[in-house]
């Protein structure tokens, strides 16, 4: 059965689980057959699953013990709605002077900045003044002013964030100027486990930040673990799916405007914004990316659901390593898959089927 992918919320609905893996061994296999062990918490402001495959279940309680204290520690950190993180503190004081953070915000922030020009500006971690322009105009039930969206896009633009490495400070380029690592956070901490568990002889396990997910080598059964995209017509039902993926050792992640919007005059708008434009990315309803770490593929649902399909099937196609699905609708509301040329090969069963 497979693991549900949404596209990222700030609140947890309930929709990703974890259905009843079997403790089987691998074929072949002699030793003690692994089981699945889930642990999920309110983490990063959502639900973070994380599901070990072990010979016992102490040991695999053990092992999510010290995953989630590592996350706790990210938490306090990275958390853009902790006003005692390390964040807020850059983003209060950090136009004033460099601020000094830990290694974890430091390289974090460093990512953002560095998939700003890898992403042809399309991903921005600066680009809290529009989101909260986009927030303030839902609240009023109206669409911002072009003056509204001018003045925050002026504030954008993560290439001026200026980072000391050896001293490990962050400084914001002027006033006003706010950092938000919603695009990445998930993703960075995903990786951030994934390490944990390397070190603790972990091989096999499913790490979920609601939409960001990374597969660890296999399930219990000994097969690439199973991931559901969600059909974005129908976000609370979760049989309803575009697709089933088989993963291992892979990142996949997915964005889309079916589960976070902004409500303006009946019409839903997106969460994510166009940093270049300052308005709501609503062309494509769902991103799917396949690639090496959840980092890469949390950033990259973004900067693909503002790129739209034509020039986010041009940017995977030329970048090695990363796979996307994306989805659309026609006019009777049917959807239009579009897929990277290698996708299909992580589709359920595609590789068993006649050729």
């Amino acid at each position: 059965m497979p693991m549900i992918l949404h596209a990222p919320r700030r609140m947890f609905l309930g929709s990703l689980f974890l259905l009843g893996w079997a403790a089987i061994a691998p074929l072949g296999c002699a030793q003690t057959p692994e089981k699945a062990v889930s642990e999920s918490r309110n983490l990063m402001s959502t639900t973070i699953t994380l599901t070990i495959a072990a010979r016992d279940e102490a040991t695999a309680k053990g092992h999510l013990r010290a995953a989630f204290d590592r996350l706790d520690t990210l938490q306090r950190e990275l958390s853009a709605h902790d006003p005692k993180s390390e964040l807020a503190l850059v983003n209060a004081e950090g136009a004033q002077r460099p601020v000094r953070v830990e290694p974890d915000l430091f390289d974090c922030i460093a990512d953002g900045v560095k998939w700003y020009d890898l992403t042809n500006k399309t991903f921005d971690i600066t680009c809290g003044p529009l989101l909260q322009v986009w927030r303030e105009a839902g609240k009023a039930d109206r669409l911002p002013t072009q003056a509204e969206l001018d003045a925050a896009r002026a504030l954008g633009g993560a290439d001026q964030v200026l980072l000391d490495s050896v001293a490990h400070t962050v400084k914001l380029p002027k006033p006003g100027v706010q950092l938000d690592l919603g695009g990445l956070g998930k993703g960075y901490c995903m990786d951030r486990v994934l390490e944990v568990l390397k070190k603790r002889g972990v091989h096999n396990a499913l790490l979920a930040g609601s939409g960001d997910i990374y597969a660890m080598g296999h399930n219990p059964e000994g097969r690439p673990w199973r991931i559901g995209v969600q059909d974005p017509r129908q976000p609370n039902n979760p049989a309803a799916l575009l697709a089933v993926l088989e993963l291992t050792d892979q990142a996949v992640s997915t964005s889309g405007n079916y589960q976070r919007y902004v409500t303006i005059q009946g019409k839903h708008y997106s969460h994510i914004v166009d940093p270049r434009t300052g308005w709501t990315a609503d062309n494509v309803p769902s991103v799917t990316v396949v690639g090496p770490d959840t980092t890469t593929t949390d950033i990259l649902d973004t900067a693909l659901s503002v790129m739209g399909v034509e020039e986010g099937l041009k940017y995977v196609e030329a970048h090695k390593g990363l796979e996307a699905m994306f989805v659309t609708f026609d006019k009777n509301n049917e959807p239009v898959v579009t897929q990277s040329k290698g996708f299909v090969n992580y589709i359920a069963g595609w590789k068993d089927r006649p050729k």
